[in-house]
């Protein structure tokens, strides 16, 4: 059943296509009441919550800026969607390495503590050869920083504090392909931690213990908190997971948005 609201370029005054949020067209699979597709329901009823699991905390589709949790998200630099490269649906968070990134202001829903947790993402980097790259995190340039999941060269890093103070981190050895998308979920289940690409684990599990610490600075994605460590590529179907380890095995990657 297609959706029956006006594709992009039309006219419409109830459900008009506005670039500036790059609110999605028609086209997706899902329709809700009406024959409107979902992100047009959207645009007149509001973001539909009941859809996703209790985990699911924070899901960023980057077929628009918009968190289907309702966290608000801003953008930095030339941070925006785009529409020409997605993994799934009609676009993508572009972010070009020079001070492009968004946040979403300091929420419990990413205060893991001492419990399960899963971060996962598609990324599509368009220079491997750029060490220090920020890919989701709440972690800022000094104290009270909690955790980040980062890209160096060769390979990734889960940087973390129980403290505020200090920053250890557990890495697992990992080089990407240019302009290749991959699936990375990195996994907090007890005291281990796992990280899988493609639904592959990488390396055996690493130990954190003690609860994470409940850090006030905004989650970020694409750079730390300031803008440093920036990313190249693209991200796709963001996804934070409170209080459950989604993978402690090898399994098969999504194939279709959530």
């Amino acid at each position: 059943m297609p959706c029956t609201a006006p594709v992009r370029g039309k006219t419409d005054t109830k459900y008009p296509w506005d670039p500036d949020i790059q609110n999605d067209p028609c086209g997706v699979p899902d329709v809700y009441a009406g024959g409107l597709c979902k992100l047009h329901w959207q645009m007149a009823n509001g973001l539909v919550f009941g859809t996703l699991d209790p985990a699911t905390v924070f899901l960023l589709h980057a077929d628009s800026l918009v968190d289907e949790r309702g966290h608000p998200l801003t953008a930095f630099g030339d941070a925006k969607i785009d529409l020409t490269q997605s993994k799934f649906g009609s676009g993508s968070l572009a972010l070009d390495g020079t001070g492009d990134y968004i946040t979403s202001p300091d929420s419990p829903d990413w205060a893991f503590g001492s419990g399960d947790f899963t971060v996962d993402l598609w990324a599509y980097f368009t220079n491997t050869g750029a060490p220090t790259q920020t890919l989701i995190g709440q972690f800022g340039s000094g104290a009270g920083c909690s955790w980040m999941l980062r890209f160096n060269a060769t390979f990734l890093n889960f940087y973390y504090s129980t403290d505020g103070a200090t920053n250890p981190s557990v890495q697992w050895t990992w080089i990407p392909t240019a302009n290749t998308w991959y699936h990375l979920a990195v996994v907090r289940s007890g005291t281990n931690m796992l990280f899988f690409v493609n639904g592959v684990q990488v390396g055996t599990p690493l130990t954190l213990n003690g609860a994470l610490f409940d850090s006030a600075i905004a989650l970020s994605l694409g750079a730390n908190a300031v803008g440093a460590w920036a990313f190249f590529g693209n991200l796709d179907e963001v996804r934070i997971s409170k209080g459950v380890a989604r993978w402690v095995a090898n399994f098969t990657p999504p194939s279709a948005p959530y």
